[in-house]
């Protein structure tokens, strides 16, 4: 895995999401994130990935990052 590729990082982190390894996508997300900061897709990975942890309020945030509504949580 190479740290600086974006895209594997967030693909990575969405297949944690669906394992239900939150903190572990939320990290690889973060990491794909401070490489390419402007992937709206990447923010609304991590704002599911915090709503399933219950982290309202994050999620919150990045579902507005990513341009998305939010869904009711």
């Amino acid at each position: 895995l190479n740290p600086r590729d974006s895209y594997t990082l967030h693909a990575r982190g969405g297949l944690l999401i669906y394992r239900g390894q939150l903190d572990r996508a939320v990290a690889d997300l973060d990491a794909s994130l401070a490489v390419r900061h402007d992937n709206p897709s990447a923010y609304y990975d991590r704002a599911w990935a915090h709503a399933l942890a219950g982290r309202r309020d994050l999620a919150e945030k990045d579902f507005f990052k990513s341009g998305e509504d939010a869904p009711p949580l």
